[in-house]
């Protein structure tokens, strides 16, 4: 019979292997932020710099990663700058830190807990996969190595029960590392993913975020039968949204408000045409406008509530209205608001983040499931009249504060969102002929919304009679070739129309709350049936406003009247050249408040996540000794009285307890003997455990306090303990 017993030696030889791995791990670990964040440290800068420069430094460098790969607006510090601006350097932190981190894994590796190793995976998987920051191959491949050696380190050097399992975790691990390198390093495209595994990546953003009909732009993603299916028909969307039938379609949001008004929901915003979808801009993009949009936000103005803006210059009665918004069956990526949302530039909904005006992303894991806002009337049936109001209303410090902000978004406008590729450029140029020369840089509002209007009413017929095309072919030449399409083909050639004419546009998927479901009363569910794709263009000085291009759509919302209150416009474009507020004392010092607010929040949100952790690893710690317990006592008990006896026995000398003459007799028997071994065997080895848990007990303390009386003291505490006895 074999004893459950295994000798643990500790030598100098195991103290060396330990503090290699140890520090093999940290330096490997700090290579990998290293790598990612694109630090200086080299052999000929590993002493370089201030410590405590170069933490505000890499702490900066950090704030710049995550702002430009997942617009994490975090603070920067000014001492993490040289006067010159450049970055301080980092060499003699990151050093400083590896040290100190290889004395913590040199303790963790001789504590023999291996969960504690998992904590540092939780970086690794936030860099690639929360900051879409991937570090270098090398680097990884480093790390992964250097985990799976202290992993077996910890097991005393030989590979255990649950090696195998975490080795196979960690070629897992290290293979999903290599994908993202191989995306990083060849710019590989994963919205051109084909057959089962875009299928794959498609079911994963569906469960974390949910999805609705329309898929965020993804073109070619889409077709008219699945379309019809989750929508209806048209026939039965045009009954639902005019309020002559019930909507039987999955509910998509639910919407509650004292006094509603019809709006178009804002959700996805697609920017940037890639011939098989629509994306935002970059990320890099909104985050290096942060400060544009920083100082517009302090001076009252945003893109997402420019209407609003308009409306409290130029009515000060103008109402406020509370909506409240649940998130059912749509895509919680992004938040729906109205065009008309109001105080977005200081206050904007829990969970969500303001992408540089252009569109609310939620920054909660899962999406946002509920929000609250507020907005004012409609105005985007009548946003003309309004913009004759703002361009006839007489001077204000507050309209001239106005249009100075609105000079510098409007630039943006035009930078960001009048692109057309150049061969989609000269087939409009084949079918609408020369935009010719536009007076103020575009073509006039009203003749462009005609000629788009009439041209796609003319020209091309609904259907969801189409089928998905290949991510490789171009959506929109499929539309020109086949002349028939759903209101996604109409919107998404509206928008390159209108930047044909040198007005920015947008493609936009959202939903209609239509003046049919406001008739209904404080609570509206919209189903899928409600969701919709249109076209929205900037108009200069008043802002973004939604374009219905798709006839069988016209009539359902309320439309503004053309014929009133553009010719009140003379925006003045030299307007756009005035440069961006200085700051004064009094927001510097609130600058200084928001920081460290923001700070506070983040330490107390650190100490949550640490203390959660904490309680985690306690958690698996009490677990594993309390598993433990559970199977030494099943084996103690074990029916057969001789593998109870060998169990307890090797208990005894695996935990090194003083064991009786007795004990040893009945133990060896057990073990060595071929002689049966009754319960009363069993019952006397358990008094003898018990019995030398106590004496290894009094043996313990009795050895403290021998070591204790026996410690090398310094001199001066030597001579004085000397004098006292």
């Amino acid at each position: 019979m074999q004893l459950k017993y295994s000798e643990q030696h500790s030598s100098w030889q195991q103290n060396v292997a330990d503090a290699i791995s140890a520090l093999a791990l940290s330096v490997s670990f700090v290579a990998l932020w290293v790598s990612g964040l694109g630090l200086e440290w080299s052999f000929g800068r590993i002493l370089k710099g201030n410590p405590l420069k170069g933490l505000l430094s890499a702490w900066n460098q950090l704030a710049e990663a995550l702002g430009k790969s997942v617009y994490m607006l975090l603070p920067r510090f000014s001492g993490g700058y040289s006067d010159a601006g450049e970055a301080m350097p980092t060499g003699a932190f990151l050093t400083l830190s590896a040290l100190l981190l290889a004395g913590l894994i040199f303790l963790m590796i001789r504590s023999r807990m291996r969960p504690w190793l998992l904590l540092f995976l939780l970086p690794w998987i936030f860099l690639m996969f929360v900051a879409d920051i991937a570090p270098g191959f090398p680097y990884m491949l480093a790390f992964t190595g250097a985990l799976a050696v202290a992993w077996v380190q910890m097991g005393g050097g030989t590979f255990r029960q649950g090696t195998a399992i975490a080795s196979i975790a960690l070629v897992l691990a290290m293979t999903l590392g290599i994908g993202i390198w191989v995306d990083r390093a060849y710019s590989f495209d994963p919205a051109g993913l084909t057959g089962r595994t875009g299928a794959l990546m498609e079911r994963v953003l569906h469960a974390r975020y949910g999805s609705g009909a329309l898929k965020n732009g993804q073109l070619n993603s889409l077709s008219g039968k699945a379309l019809a299916k989750e929508r209806g028909s048209l026939s039965k969307r045009q009954s639902v949204l005019t309020g002559g039938s019930k909507d039987k379609t999955k509910t998509a949001l639910e919407v509650k408000g004292k006094e509603m008004d019809s709006y178009y929901l804002r959700g996805y915003v697609g920017e940037k045409y890639r011939g098989n979808r629509w994306e935002p801009l970059q990320t890099s993009v909104y985050y290096e406008g942060r400060d544009t949009l920083y100082w517009l936000n302090k001076g009252g103005f945003d893109g997402l509530s420019q209407m609003s803006n308009v409306a409290a210059l130029v009515d000060e009665e103008a109402e406020k209205k509370a909506l409240s918004i649940k998130v059912k069956h749509a895509d919680r990526s992004q938040l729906y608001i109205p065009y008309e949302m109001r105080g977005t530039a200081k206050i904007l909904p829990k969970g969500s983040r303001n992408y540089a005006g252009s569109f609310l992303g939620s920054s909660r894991l899962f999406g946002s499931r509920s929000y609250k806002l507020n907005c004012g009337n409609n105005m985007t049936g009548s946003w003309t009249d309004w913009v004759g109001q703002l361009y006839s209303a007489g001077f204000s410090p507050e309209i001239s504060d106005y249009f100075r902000n609105e000079s510098h978004y409007n630039v943006w406008c035009y930078q960001k969102d009048t692109e057309v590729p150049e061969q989609l450029w000269e087939t409009l140029y084949t079918e609408l002929g020369d935009p010719g020369e536009q007076t103020g840089n575009h073509m006039d509002y009203k003749e462009a919304i005609s000629i788009t209007q009439d041209y796609l009413a003319q020209n091309y017929v609904y259907s969801d009679n189409f089928r998905k095309m290949s991510r490789k072919k171009d959506f929109l030449a499929g539309f020109l070739k086949s002349r028939k399409g759903c209101d996604v083909h109409y919107a998404s050639l509206a928008t390159m129309i209108f930047r044909y004419y040198r007005i920015p546009a947008r493609y936009v998927e959202g939903y209609l709350l239509t003046p049919a479901d406001v008739e209904k009363g404080g609570k509206v569910e919209l189903g899928q049936s409600h969701q919709h794709a249109w076209t929205e263009i900037y108009v200069d000085g008043y802002g973004w406003v939604p374009i219905e291009t798709c006839p069988d759509y016209q009539g359902i919302m309320e439309e503004a009247d053309m014929e009133t209150g553009l010719e009140s416009m003379s925006y003045d474009s030299t307007m756009q050249e005035t440069p961006p507020p200085e700051s004064d004392e009094a927001d510097e010092s609130e600058d200084l408040d928001n920081v460290s607010k923001l700070l506070r929040k983040a330490g107390i949100t650190i100490g949550i996540a640490v203390l959660s952790l904490f309680l985690l690893l306690l958690l698996i710690f009490l677990g594993r000794r309390s598993w433990k317990a559970w199977r030494r006592h099943k084996d103690f008990t074990h029916p057969q009285p001789r593998h109870g006896i060998c169990a307890m026995y090797g208990y005894m000398l695996e935990e090194k307890l003083p064991l009786s003459e007795t004990a040893v007799t009945i133990g060896d028997a057990a073990a060595f003997s071929p002689l049966e071994m009754e319960e009363k065997h069993r019952t006397q080895m358990k008094d003898e455990l018990v019995l030398s848990k106590v004496k290894g007990k009094r043996a313990r303390k009795e050895e403290r306090k021998r070591k204790w009386k026996e410690r090398k003291l310094p001199k001066p505490w030597k001579r004085r303990k000397e004098r006292r006895a």
